[in-house]
């Protein structure tokens, strides 16, 4: 979400050339600062039209980066995930896990409009962590991803989703 214009500085960095262009210097010496041939440069992006405020990027900038996709984690390591992370008990965090899934699925299968990220994953642990019941934690932490319509609401699909679980 940088600044287009902050691209042609990050370039030289990016690129073989490895140096950052200083405008501003205190003489008339050398206006760049060598980057360190063993520094390394990571970016993440959330790419798509359920993020806002994202923009497809500069070509130029994909190409100085190796892209490598991530899904989500395999439902054993997201279970080991919030149960290290949030102290719950295995059967809660393979409830939230498997919920959660099935949301995902729906998502993919474009049954429902937005998908629950790990970070949502966590934030129903950290509920149940507090006392939380599972299901309470995990409506009060997905239900305001989706909205009601007419008809068979999203809402009423994710509430029967969360119920057989």
């Amino acid at each position: 979400m940088a600044p287009m214009a902050a691209n042609n500085i990050l370039f030289p960095c990016l690129d073989k050339r490895r140096y950052l262009p200083v405008d501003i210097a205190c003489d008339e010496g050398d206006r760049s600062i060598p980057v360190n041939e063993e520094t390394v440069f990571f970016g993440t992006a959330n790419l798509g039209s359920e993020y806002s405020g994202t923009s497809a990027l500069d070509r130029a900038l994909l190409d100085r980066f190796f892209i490598i996709e991530l899904d989500y984690p395999q439902q054993d390591d997201e279970i080991k995930i919030l149960m290290h992370r949030t102290s719950i008990e295995e059967k809660a965090a393979t409830a939230i896990v498997r919920v959660s899934n099935e949301i995902r699925k729906q998502y993919k299968e474009q049954e429902l409009s937005s998908a629950i990220s790990v970070r949502h994953t966590l934030q129903a642990a950290s509920l149940v962590s507090d006392g939380f019941d599972v299901e309470k934690a995990l409506l009060c932490t997905i239900m305001p991803l989706f909205e009601d319509g007419i008809g068979v609401s999203e809402r009423s699909k994710v509430l029967s989703i969360v119920s057989a679980f």
